[in-house]
């Protein structure tokens, strides 16, 4: 396989595997060690981290169910070992997604894509403080979004003046399209701005808002009253 991750690891990392896990053989052809000064983890096959030290730059995999890994997620998050989580869904299993971010994943990927995008998105997960596959953006937002709404079905519009003080002018348009379930690809064509751009934007965002995802931001956004339903 020619194409490899090289991310720089600035913690440990644990990668939970609800697919089938193909991923496994995927990542160990493509995570390799240090290169030019870009550290690229091993790959530890975990069955248990009860009584694991987690080390900083090492990858942690555990394939499994969707009960013990929620167990797991909610075990490392509690405890001391303080990780990136990324989790790697099938698209028939796109309903459980909430439930990862909300207890703290990181990073979310879908399991059933072609080997070359698979790792471009592992890339970025490892790479960015929080990531999400394109084809669940839209539809955890719209989600979001549905849940806020009434029987009019109104949308969500960002108050501006609320988020002056927290984020940049470009953050603001960024988030803006990002509150209307676009997907970076998207909000990158529609503001003449590279994806590379919006991803950066997207990372300071949720920094600026310690949030754990984008969806973790939109929610903080609701519960702050960063934005409001138009119409009402």
């Amino acid at each position: 396989m020619e194409e490899r991750v090289q991310a720089k690891i600035q913690r440990p990392v644990l990668f939970l595997d609800l697919g089938t896990g193909h991923t496994l053989n995927v990542m160990n052809e493509s995570l390799k060690q240090e290169t030019r000064g870009t550290y690229s983890p091993f790959l530890n096959e975990v069955s248990s981290l009860t009584q694991l030290y987690m080390e900083e730059g090492k990858v942690y995999y555990m394939q499994d169910s969707f009960d013990h890994l929620l167990r797991t997620l909610l075990h490392v998050k509690s405890g001391k070992n303080y990780c990136k989580v990324i989790v790697n869904v099938p698209l028939l299993h796109k309903n459980v997604i909430e439930d990862f971010v909300h207890h703290g994943a990181n990073g979310v990927l879908q399991d059933d894509k072609d080997t070359a995008s698979w790792i471009a998105n592992l890339k970025s997960a490892l790479t960015y403080q929080a990531y999400m596959d394109p084809t669940f953006q839209t539809q955890i937002i719209q989600k979001i979004n549905k849940s806020k709404v009434n029987q009019n079905q109104r949308d969500l519009e960002l108050v501006t003046e609320n988020v002056e003080k927290t984020l940049s002018d470009a953050e603001i348009r960024v988030f803006e399209k990002l509150i209307e379930g676009k997907s970076n690809q998207k909000i990158a064509k529609e503001i003449f701005l590279t994806v590379a751009t919006v991803n950066n934007h997207m990372s300071h965002i949720t920094r600026k808002m310690n949030a754990t995802s984008k969806v973790h931001a939109i929610k903080k956004a609701i519960e702050q009253d960063w934005v409001r339903l138009i119409g009402a």
